[in-house]
């Protein structure tokens, strides 16, 4: 996970010490101190650490909890077998299948040492994907507010095991664990609303005739229809220095080209776009010769969705594009997606 915030860097460096004292605490999850769980191990008998398994059950996985409440699969016996200091299967605690399932089944892993974290994404029987969650920590957060207490702390050995698939942009992407594969994480439903996304470009120098040159990303969070979106170049450069501008869902193009008003520099793109969780959205522009010095960068103005409803977060202020006077002749920046329609 990319970007966390201030407050969860250093949980993890606590985490971090706490596991040099006990190999235990290596496989425990990390959280905000306050933090409460449905359910705790001594609430049954157990301890963080203990590793159970549910006897008499269809299901003979093998788990470990942490002192959140929450507990961590073991996907195969390779896997277990990495962590000796656990006892080995001996070692495993029989529990009632009300007992563990008390638990929820966690499927987020940081390797020790390393704070990105990942998304567990099982494939079929004891085979899975680890996934990278790039997401800020505070968007984390705001996607679920339990998602420090979630996160188990593995051993480099073990995500070796593991096939990579492509990152996940949401922690509501990852999937619950079930026997045999992976069930989509339900999404949490509300209003619509708009945040900067991960990603939204940096300020940079571009080129005069720099085409396709993503100017702002804006993530649209929440369940309901957009129905349209409106940007505005602001700086102190002009309207002028662009041809037209596009919004893309990834390397899609969601519409035509449009150009900024001369009076209001603003431009009204129609999408009438489903969103059920979250959705990125990249607004990208053409630049033409002639504005060799100047700076713009792009404004969510505002958006609305079909049926009136309200959609919150905008304005919201993309970053300081600052062109030179060199005229590039080729596609020298950020080319989102393909021009034809």
């Amino acid at each position: 996970m990319s970007n966390l915030s201030k407050k969860a860097k250093a949980v993890v460096r606590t985490v971090a010490a706490l596991t040099a004292v006990t190999t235990v605490l290596s496989l425990s999850g990390f959280a905000f101190v306050g933090f409460v769980g449905a359910a705790t191990p001594s609430d049954y008998g157990l301890k963080e650490g203990d590793t159970i398994s549910a006897a008499g059950s269809d299901d003979p996985d093998v788990y470990i909890v942490n002192e959140m409440g929450y507990k961590r699969l073991f996907l195969n016996p390779a896997i277990f077998g990495l962590y000796g200091h656990l006892g080995g299967f001996s070692a495993v605690k029989n529990v009632s299948p009300a007992t563990r399932d008390a638990f929820p089944t966690s499927g987020l892993f940081r390797v020790d040492g390393d704070q990105k974290v990942y998304g567990l994404e099982t494939t079929g029987e004891d085979v899975a994907n680890l996934r990278w969650v790039n997401t800020s920590g505070a968007q984390a957060v705001a996607d679920d507010p339990n998602f420090f207490k979630k996160v188990f702390v593995i051993n480099a050995a073990e995500k070796a095991l593991y096939s990579t698939g492509a990152d996940y942009t949401s922690v509501t992407q990852v999937p619950a664990y079930t026997r045999g594969g992976s069930v989509p994480t339900p999404v949490v439903s509300g209003p619509l609303s708009v945040t900067l996304a991960p990603g939204n470009p940096a300020a940079q120098t571009i080129t005069n005739n720099a085409t396709g040159v993503e100017m702002l990303r804006v993530r649209v969070s929440g369940t309901g229809t957009v129905n349209t979106v409106t940007i505005k170049r602001l700086g102190p450069g002009t309207v002028d220095d662009f041809g037209n501008a596009y919004v893309y869902d990834g390397a899609k193009r969601l519409t035509s080209g449009k150009t900024f008003s001369s009076s209001s520099g603003e431009a009204t793109f129609l999408l009438n776009l489903a969103v059920s969780g979250s959705k990125d959205l990249s607004i990208v522009g053409d630049i033409l010769t002639g504005g060799a010095g100047n700076v713009n960068y792009f404004q969510l103005l505002g958006v609305t969705a079909t049926g009136g409803a309200t959609v919150s977060g905008a304005p919201l202020n993309g970053n300081n594009f600052a062109i030179s006077g060199a005229s590039s002749g080729r596609l020298d920046v950020a080319k989102v997606g393909s021009y034809s329609d």
